[in-house]
């Protein structure tokens, strides 16, 4: 049961992501040219496919992973400290998280935690990454989210 509760939280993030996707790729700066025009240029369809390319491709294996476990975890604190620190490999979902449901609560909750607390963080992120598309995702992620954390 616990693993199938997982696997839904997991299928509820891929859906998230795709969607934090479409929205960075619709609201890229890079593109102001396409809401003068009715018809985009083929260049300018070419950097909209190529990006939204990239953050399927190379950005949302690695959010998706990292949105689930903030779900299932929900730090109160700082949340780019909780990022930064998955994202280094040095947290863990607790035994208690996983044995008794902690964690795993309603999808309402799930939401208005996301809106709340992951939603500024991630845009600011996947807005960069749109931009700037790194090789090393994870570095990037690394860099910007640390930077986050002394700026606070």
């Amino acid at each position: 049961m616990e693993k199938l509760l997982t696997l839904f939280l997991l299928l509820s993030v891929e859906i998230i992501v795709l969607q934090f996707i479409i929205i960075i790729v619709c609201r890229l700066k890079l593109l102001p040219q396409i809401t003068e025009r009715m018809e985009e240029s083929a260049r300018l369809k070419k950097v909209r496919e190529n990006t939204y390319t990239y953050l399927v491709r190379d950005v949302d294996p690695i959010i998706a992973k990292c949105i689930t476990h903030l779900l299932l975890t929900r730090p109160d604190d700082n949340l780019p400290s909780a990022m930064l620190a998955y994202l280094k490999g040095d947290t863990e979902i607790p035994e208690t998280v996983l044995n008794e449901g902690h964690g795993l609560v309603t999808k309402r909750e799930q939401r208005m935690y996301l809106a709340t607390k992951i939603s500024p963080v991630l845009t600011k992120l996947m807005t960069g990454l749109a931009q700037l598309q790194p090789e090393n995702v994870v570095e990037y992620l690394i860099t910007e989210l640390t930077k986050m954390i002394e700026n606070n």
